[in-house]
Parts: C-alpha cells; sequence; structure tokens
C-alpha cells in the first residue's frame, strides 16, 4: 500500500513538472516571435527613414566629396565615432560591456553618386550602426567608388582587420547574390588618332540609343542591350548593304565599370540612299524594340535629321574603327558548359570621338585569373594588330574562399531564421572588396553580400541576428 502510494506521488510530480514546461514553453513561443516581429518592424521602419532622408538630400549630393560630407556629418549627429582615413571614411561603435569578448566585426560599404544602387548598402551599415544595442565591438568602412571602379580600396589599411575579424564586404546592385567568391577585373583604354575630311554626302543623322540600366556588369551579360556596340552594328548592316556613310562623330557609355547607358552617334549618308537607310534604321528599332523588354523596357532607339558638318572622319578611318569595335571582345568570354558557371566576360563600356582621337573603355570580368590574363593578352594583340595604343587602366584581385567559412554559416543560419528561406551562397562574376581584405589579411573571415533595393531589409535583418547571435555567445 506504501508503495502504491509512493508511485502516485511520483506520477503526480511528474505530470504537475511537464504542465509548468508545457506552460512555460507556451509563454515563451509569443515572446519569440514579438522579439521578432519587433526586429523586422524596426528595420522596415528605420531604413524607410535613412532612405528617405538620402533621396531627399540627392539634389545636393552631386559628388563622391558632398556624399563623404553628408555620411560624416550623419555620424557625428547620431554621436558614432567617425574620422577619415586617406578618403575612407571610418565609423565606429562599441559594444556593450557585456559582449566585451565578442570577435569585432567590419562592415566594408561602398558609396558612389554615380551608382544608386549603393544606396541599399550605405542603407544597411547605418543601421547596424546606430542599432547595436546588442551587438558587440563593429567598424564601418564607407569607401568612395565611381561607376564600380574599386581603387579607392588599394587605400585601405591592415590595422583594421584583425586575425579573428568577421568582414562583411557589401556591394548593391539590380541583382542580389551571396558569395564566397569574386572575380577579378581589368579595365583598358585603347587610343587611335582619327582624320577628317570635308563630307561627300549630303544627308546627316543623329542616331540615339539610350535609357539602358547602368548596373555592374555580370552574368546576364548576354541578355543587356550595349548602346556602343548596337551603333556598330548599324554601321556594319548599311556596309554590307553597299550603302557608304560618314562618321561625325560617336559618344556613349561613361569612363567606369557599369553598362553603358547610351550612345549618340552621328553620320552621313548619300542623299539617293536616304529612304534605304531610314528603311534599314526602322528596321533595326524594331529588332531593338522586341529585344528590350527583358532587361531594358524603358530602353529608346531613335533618329533625326541634322545640318550636315563641315567636317567629318574620313572613310578610311571610319572603317578601321568600326572593325575594331567589330573584333572586340564582348558579352560571354568563357563558361564552364560542366557546371553551367560563367567564368568570364567583356563589356566595351565607353567610347568618345573628340579632337581628331577616338578613346574607347572597356572592361573584362573573371573568377579565373588565367582567363582573365588571356584577356590581357588578347585585347594587347588586337590593339597592335589594328593600329590602336592599348593601356591596361586598372585591375582588382579576384576572391575565393576554398571551404564555407563559419562566417557564411552563421549567415546561412541568420538569413534563414529571419526570412524562413535558404540562403542561396555562388560565386559573383562582379568583383567586390572582398580581394583587398584579403591581400591585407588572409585569416580573416570574409563574405561578399551585394543587396539589392528588394533583398535591402531581409539583408538588413539577417546581419542584425547574425551580430545579436554571435555576441550572445560570447557573453
Amino acid at each position: 500500500m506504501k508503495n502504491s502510494k509512493t508511485t502516485f506521488v511520483l506520477m503526480a510530480l511528474i505530470i504537475m513538472t511537464f504542465s509548468v514546461f508545457l506552460w512555460s514553453c507556451e509563454k515563451e513561443q509569443p515572446q519569440n516571435g514579438d522579439k521578432l516581429k519587433g526586429l523586422s518592424e524596426k528595420i522596415e521602419n528605420k531604413t524607410e527613414a535613412y532612405k528617405t532622408d538620402i533621396f531627399d538630400s540627392m539634389a545636393s549630393l552631386t559628388s563622391n566629396d558632398k556624399m563623404k560630407s553628408y555620411l560624416f556629418n550623419w555620424a557625428e549627429t547620431k554621436g558614432i565615432r567617425v574620422k577619415e582615413d586617406d578618403g575612407i571614411l571610418v565609423m565606429n561603435v562599441d559594444g556593450s560591456i557585456e559582449y566585451k569578448d565578442a570577435p569585432p566585426t567590419v562592415i566594408l560599404c561602398p558609396y558612389d553618386v554615380n551608382n544608386l544602387n549603393t544606396i541599399d548598402p550605405i542603407i544597411m551599415t547605418m543601421y547596424a550602426l546606430k542599432n547595436n544595442e546588442e551587438t558587440g565591438r563593429l567598424t564601418a568602412l564607407f569607401v568612395p567608388e565611381n561607376g564600380h571602379d574599386m581603387q579607392s580600396y588599394s587605400k585601405l589599411k591592415k590595422k583594421y582587420f584583425k586575425k579573428n575579424s568577421n568582414v562583411i564586404c557589401l556591394n548593391g546592385d539590380t541583382k542580389a547574390i551571396v558569395s564566397e567568391a569574386t572575380g577579378g577585373a581589368s579595365t583598358y583604354k585603347f587610343t587611335k588618332k582619327l582624320h577628317t575630311s570635308a563630307p561627300k554626302n549630303l544627308v546627316a543623322y543623329r542616331i540615339v540609343i539610350k535609357g539602358i540600366g547602368r548596373n555592374q556588369i555580370d552574368n546576364q551579360i548576354n541578355m543587356k542591350i550595349n548602346p556602343i556596340v548596337e551603333a556598330n552594328t548599324l554601321l556594319a548592316n548599311l556596309k554590307k548593304s553597299s550603302i557608304d556613310y560618314e562618321i561625325i562623330s560617336i559618344t556613349g557609355g561613361s569612363r567606369d565599370s557599369l553598362y553603358p547607358g547610351s550612345c549618340v552617334m552621328k553620320i552621313t549618308v548619300d542623299e539617293d540612299r536616304q529612304a534605304l537607310v531610314e528603311k534599314r534604321l526602322d528596321s533595326r528599332i524594331a529588332s531593338f524594340n522586341k529585344r528590350k523588354k527583358s532587361l531594358d523596357p524603358d530602353a529608346v532607339y531613335e533618329y533625326t535629321k541634322i545640318e550636315t558638318p563641315d567636317r567629318v572622319i574620313t572613310q578610311a578611318d571610319s572603317a578601321k574603327l568600326v572593325a575594331f569595335i567589330y573584333t572586340l571582345l564582348e558579352d560571354e568570354y568563357y563558361r564552364d558548359e560542366d557546371n553551367d558557371m560563367l567564368v568570364a566576360v567583356c563589356d566595351t563600356s565607353f567610347i568618345r570621338t573628340k579632337k581628331g582621337k577616338v578613346t574607347i573603355g572597356s572592361t573584362a570580368y573573371s573568377l579565373d585569373e588565367a582567363k582573365l590574363k588571356e584577356i590581357d593578352e588578347a585585347s594587347e594583340t588586337l590593339c597592335g594588330l589594328s593600329g590602336f595604343k592599348y593601356k591596361k587602366t586598372t585591375e582588382v584581385p579576384a576572391w575565393s574562399s576554398n571551404t564555407e567559412s563559419d562566417l557564411t554559416t552563421r549567415i546561412r543560419s541568420a538569413y534563414s531564421k529571419y526570412t524562413g528561406k535558404d540562403l542561396i551562397v555562388q560565386p559573383s562574376i562582379s568583383p567586390g572588396s572582398a580581394g583587398y581584405v584579403k591581400a591585407l589579411n588572409d585569416k580573416c573571415n570574409i563574405i561578399s553580400i551585394t543587396a539589392s533595393e528588394s533583398t535591402m531589409k531581409d539583408f538588413t535583418g539577417t546581419i542584425m541576428r547574425y551580430l545579436i547571435k554571435l555576441n550572445e555567445e560570447s557573453k
């Protein structure tokens, strides 16, 4: 009888204990949900506020120097320590005492008034700096770019990257990608003297291709319309139709490493061939309008008659120029068919005929440094055969991590918990800042995150969850 009573008491205690456990779990779950909801709402509200303030100030942010001043003043206003180091803005925030042993995190953030896609990483970095109540030490380095020209990263100092630093290299573009490998880059300038003569033709046209999105050169390059190449193709087609033309001028793209957004070309043609020329132009425009829909729906191809000038580029030099552009390396250079991965690309990014000279800019990206060297050599050889001067103007180091780092594993987990989705990590053919960091300290944990407008808030939440979790483990 005594044993039965003891058994009954034990069973009652077990049931009571289990009930208390279930009750506590029920109380905990809504709290965790509220915390997540609170973070999401906070990010939604504050990132929108930062974005509104930046765009309200855009009229005055006409140069990178003015953007640098804007960011410097923002940091001072928010009580964030800020200094300038060789053109790079350095912002620091300390974590609370309980997180003093947490590994330091460094965020590299670009800013570029010529590339508004960099606004998203700026907003992400602002949020992380200003909302560090539950994080440890955080350093943000704001680095100027010019159309994804990354030469300012060569001024980074080793002192910012300790052995155990976790480095998040941000980038901004129209397409989001998280990577443990980024491409290297080469940019080139090709030049040639041009001769002019009085025009032989009486009819002149101004041909404009514009409205092309100026995002970074990426793995969608074969779907993009390059207005410089498009204009050159028109000239080649006119020649194929036995229509003689004279080039007055060509201006397209910008001196940077983004897709060219426009091209303006002026030509003369024989008065008797005017109807046929316009027929060819109308045909090219119809084809263009069909192809533009996917990536550049706002693109425009149009032409108007203009007054015939006193001087034009000679037909001999015009022919050499068209042939050179036609043979330049363009679009996909190499694809790994076994893994269906684009490895190397080339893009004609700039052209200008002015003061008796033509200048052409070109950009090459590659995940394989050997392929990039091939492109260097092929471009130099082509210039030698075509009578153009060759100059390699910049280079950016490629970067890759041999195995998935602890940082990437943690970012994966944080992304999954914040968004409820799996994070895809894949190589980015577009270069980033990670190669510069690795060159300074290859013991750092590095990840590259390219944010787009549609993913900026998710990646902000991911970084915050990562920082909070990392710091909790250090307590």
